[in-house]
């Protein structure tokens, strides 16, 4: 139930849009760091 209460509160939301992005840098450095990992095992 505190989620929906969370989310319809514009802290909520602006809660919520900072963990996405957190997770989608997060994924990005990830994607990052192993394309470079790959790409040192080619050469």
């Amino acid at each position: 139930m505190s989620i929906i209460i969370l989310m319809n509160t514009d802290q909520g939301l602006l809660c919520l849009e900072k963990k996405v992005y957190q997770l989608w840098q997060d994924m990005e450095h990830l994607t990052w760091y192993m394309i470079k990992q790959t790409t040192k095992h080619l050469e």
